[in-house]
């Protein structure tokens, strides 16, 4: 399977350091040792947010004081000259990658670099698309309503463990998790069963609505800030989102481990319906980036983390 790089991977890969003008015998200096690393910037932030970073590892070989300056790209034009690095970031919706040097005469510089993402939730948010609708408590699909976007509400985990991005992917709920989040938005709302979900999809497929696959009808032609986060693969064709379902590819996670994948590959849903006897297991609902059809899986109910969606009793 062809997979697609995440963007937030990909930012960190691309950075190039900046070259500093050097003497003709700069290449014979002493280098200052240590691997350093940036820390206090979270892997996602929120417009405007101020992080304060510091940096350590760096080591001079004679135990000599170092200065380090450092770099926001592509906010910044100047470098700042500080030990304690106090930034606040654009509220354009965007990966930043933060550039220190430590540096000490005598010595070539010692460097390193990280990056953040800054996204938002809801309207004018970090997830856009056609029909995507953040205001809407509901979305009508034959005779079942639902909710419109992955539940964000109640425990379950951020997308990699950060709390901002539980606005614009949901959360990733266990499976008691999903049902309590469906729980929580009043009496007349429940986790759907395997059964509501086979409904579901036996309606589209009854309705036809220009295609007898049922993807590309219920996937939301989404952007992340930008990317498009549904590959296009001939066997699925266009997204239409006709259903007005708007599902995205925000994957599953571990969450004993806080372990994320298959995000841009993977939507994955919970049911309310159970495997097994003794109950560990139970199924859920997923579509794949490749696929033009919806699949169900079983999984360890306290151990998997997918999306949940709530419909009206």
């Amino acid at each position: 399977m062809k997979f697609r790089r995440l963007i937030f991977i990909a930012a960190m890969i691309s950075a190039a350091a900046i070259s500093c003008k050097k003497d003709d015998d700069a290449a014979s200096m002493p280098s200052l040792q240590g691997t350093m690393q940036i820390q206090g910037l979270p892997e996602f932030i929120s417009p405007r947010q101020v992080c304060t970073l510091k940096v350590k590892g760096a080591v001079h070989p004679e135990g000599k004081e170092m200065g380090y300056y450092w770099k926001v790209s592509p906010s910044m034009k100047q470098y700042d000259t500080t030990d304690v690095f106090i930034h606040t970031f654009s509220d354009t919706l965007q990966t930043y990658t933060v550039y220190c040097y430590a540096f000490a005469s005598g010595y070539s510089s010692n460097s390193t670099s990280t990056y953040s993402t800054v996204v938002k939730g809801g309207k004018n948010g970090s997830l856009t698309g056609d029909g995507y609708n953040p205001e809407a408590s509901s979305i009508a699909i034959g005779s079942q309503t639902w909710t419109p976007a992955n539940v964000s509400s109640g425990e379950g985990l951020g997308f990699r463990n950060a709390d901002v991005m539980a606005d614009v992917f949901g959360k990733f709920y266990s499976f008691d998790q999903a049902q309590k989040a469906c729980e929580a938005l009043g009496a007349d709302w429940k986790l759907p069963s395997l059964e509501d979900w086979d409904a579901l999809e036996e309606y589209i497929r009854s309705q036809e609505m220009g295609k007898s696959t049922v993807a590309p009808l219920m996937l939301k032609n989404a952007k992340f800030n930008g990317t498009e986060m549904w590959e296009y693969w001939p066997a699925v064709g266009d997204i239409t989102n006709q259903t007005g379902f708007s599902a995205i590819p925000a994957g599953y996670a571990n969450i004993s481990a806080g372990s994320f994948s298959g995000v841009y590959e993977y939507a994955a849903f919970w049911t309310s319906t159970s495997v097994d006897d003794d109950y560990t297991m139970a199924y859920y609902k997923y579509m794949i980036c490749d696929e033009p059809d919806m699949f169900t899986g079983k999984a360890d109910k306290a151990s998997f983390g997918a999306s949940a969606r709530c419909i009206r009793k």
